[in-house]
């Protein structure tokens, strides 16, 4: 849905065309989302207005309330699309053939590259949306509870592979998820976006697999060479 951070999108062409209403509406609701991330990401929420979002979808005010009741549930549907369309990408990384250790560091690279990639996607969903305050968090909560999900799944993969693995707790869960995203908001919120997969692929591997299979597994396929990367991210 969001393959670019550009701020413009496509206007649909003028003149007689055969889209049906609800695919116009589909297409202005998809520019207004990009424009609302573009925005937001490099200039802050508190600095969007409805005027820039419009003028960046190429869309008027009257069809910007015809989907949205306001700028934040833009950002909050922006915020939403953007995780599943995250989420899935590392479900189809991870769902390769390929053992369990493979497809955790393939999803491990997958979610890190997204991050570096899209510098305005990366900054509205590590800082902006948290500006929104209790619906933020509601919606970052929401990423939590389906990240924990895939980690169960990854889990479930890992038992099959290895059956003598243990199922692990749903703090663990609960707390590799929480840890990978704080790591990875603090380099956003540090300025360090251009060196994330550099400085945090091999942590976070060791993380995900030191809830899935224990500290001799996450070592070895990490390096055992993870540092201090909560240290590491202050600015």
């Amino acid at each position: 849905m969001f393959p670019t951070s550009h701020g413009e999108s496509e206007r649909l062409p003028r003149g007689p065309h055969h889209l049906t209403r609800d695919e116009v509406q589909a297409h202005q609701r998809e520019r207004m989302l990009r424009s609302v991330v573009h925005h937001a990401g490099t200039h802050g929420y508190a600095n969007t207005s409805v005027a820039d979002i419009v003028r960046g979808a190429r869309a008027s005010r009257a069809a910007f309330y015809e989907q949205f009741a306001s700028r934040q549930e833009c950002l909050l549907a922006a915020y939403h699309a953007l995780m599943r369309d995250l989420l899935r990408e590392l479900v189809e990384v991870g769902s390769q053939p390929q053992d369990y250790l493979a497809g955790v560091r393939a999803g491990v690279r997958a979610y890190l590259d997204w991050l570096e990639h899209w510098p305005a996607g990366s900054r509205v969903c590590a800082v902006e949306i948290l500006t929104l305050g209790a619906a933020g968090l509601e919606a970052r909560e929401h990423t939590v509870v389906r990240a924990r999900r895939l980690f169960g799944t990854i889990a479930a993969r890992a038992r099959r592979e290895q059956p003598g693995l243990p199922d692990p707790p749903a703090v663990v869960s609960h707390a590799v998820v929480l840890a990978t995203m704080e790591l990875a908001c603090a380099h956003i919120r540090a300025g360090r976006l251009a060196t994330l997969r550099e400085d945090l692929e091999e942590p976070v591997l060791y993380l995900w697999l030191l809830g899935l299979a224990g500290h001799e597994v996450a070592g070895a396929a990490a390096g055992a060479a993870v540092g201090e990367p909560g240290a590491e991210s202050e600015p």
